[in-house]
């Protein structure tokens, strides 16, 4: 009789140690499936933002070859941004309202 409460107590530590496990081990589980879930959403926002920078240096890119290669666009670029005025050449600055 008395070896039978013994073993039932052991049983119930036994499946009390077993789902404390479970419990912990599910817990952690969930903390590193919300990690991996921040990662990912940070490394989509960064590839996003890689392509658009990507994008922006290419067409940063094309300008310059522009600026190189083309003669007149060089020249219109630096009328408007620089206002360079070509000799003997009056330009006028009218504010606008």
């Amino acid at each position: 009789m008395e070896t039978q409460k013994i073993k039932k107590i052991t049983q119930l530590g036994l499946v009390a140690i077993l789902i404390l496990v479970i419990v912990t081990f599910g817990q952690q589980l969930l903390d590193v499936y919300r990690v991996l879930d921040t990662i990912n959403n940070v490394k989509a926002d960064k590839s996003k933002s890689l392509a658009e920078l990507k994008l922006k240096l290419k067409k940063k890119s094309i300008y310059l070859e522009k600026l190189k290669n083309d003669p007149e666009f060089l020249e219109r670029v630096a009328r408007e941004r620089l206002h360079v005025s070509k000799e003997n050449e009056i330009v006028f600055h009218f504010r606008e309202k």
